[in-house]
């Protein structure tokens, strides 16, 4: 019986090598499982509740089973269904919970969103995935050579990993290619996301990631497509710069949660160490 739970409810991990710090779980459960039920709860509450201080669910970077033959993003995603109504969805929720268009935020977004969403779908139906990443995070050249004969070394496998600043350049690069500078407003903007997706990659499991992180130092008022129309006698109210940055903080979600995490997931095994 003892031997039974220590199998079962206990994880047991083997290093790849002597002195590595690459592991295999031998058995138990894996670690992000564990979370599942406390990140679909955090998922399920995004759309309606906008505490600055919530963080970004993590968990399902680590250890990722997801397999794709092409570089990108799943074929099930937004960016794939060539959708730009639906694109917008996504990012600002214009529909409530009961199914009703929020009419309102479809007034003031339309004008200027949807042709950005038809021109990040265009960009993002362009750019060459597989080559910007062969560029900035490239196979160790034992798997380039050895990699078609199948006898690769489980030392060498064991010992490599890809470095945190080459697919810190590789996701800036993507990111850069798929969405125009109008998407974030400004090259200050664009800079302060460059930091913070930086810091998003580099946390470990259980380390935090709160939205307020994200909105920090981002100027709302230079994202011209959250705003409505303005003529040249009319002046932004307090109402029209606390609703765009509320817009603003859920086109930054959607941007990591359903952008940048399964971007990640797809192309690289993440574990809690490297």
């Amino acid at each position: 019986e003892l031997l039974r739970v220590l199998l079962l409810q206990t994880r047991i991990f083997l290093p790849v090598i002597n002195n590595s710090s690459n592991f295999i779980l031998l058995c138990g459960e894996r670690s992000c499982a564990q979370s599942v039920t406390r990140k679909c709860e955090e998922v399920g509450k995004c759309n309606e509740s906008w505490n600055p201080n919530r963080c970004l669910p993590r968990y399902s970077l680590f250890y990722s089973h997801s397999y794709l033959p092409k570089v990108g993003l799943p074929t099930n995603h937004i960016l794939n269904q060539n959708n730009p109504n639906a694109l917008l969805n996504c990012m600002v929720h214009l529909y409530s919970s009961n199914s009703k268009k929020r009419r309102r935020r479809w007034a003031r977004l339309r004008g200027k969103a949807i042709p950005l969403c038809k021109d990040v779908l265009r960009r993002h139906k362009k750019c060459d995935y597989h080559r910007i990443l062969n560029r900035h995070c490239r196979l160790p050249e034992f798997c380039r050579l050895k990699g078609k004969k199948n006898d690769l070394d489980m030392e060498e496998v064991g010992s490599s990993h890809t470095a945190i600043s080459d697919v810190s350049r590789f996701v800036a690069e993507i990111i850069q290619s798929v969405f125009p500078e109008a998407f974030w407003g400004s090259t200050h903007n664009w800079k302060n996301i460059c930091t913070k997706l930086h810091i998003f990659i580099k946390l470990r499991k259980d380390e935090r990631f709160p939205i307020k992180l994200v909105m920090e130092s981002l100027r709302v008022t230079d994202v011209d497509w959250l705003w409505p129309n303005f003529t040249n006698s009319t002046k932004r109210t307090r109402t029209d710069f606390e609703t765009a940055t509320m817009l603003l903080q859920s086109v930054m979600r959607w941007f990591f949660l359903s952008f940048l995490t399964p971007l990640l997931r797809s192309i690289f095994y993440i574990t809690e160490s490297e």
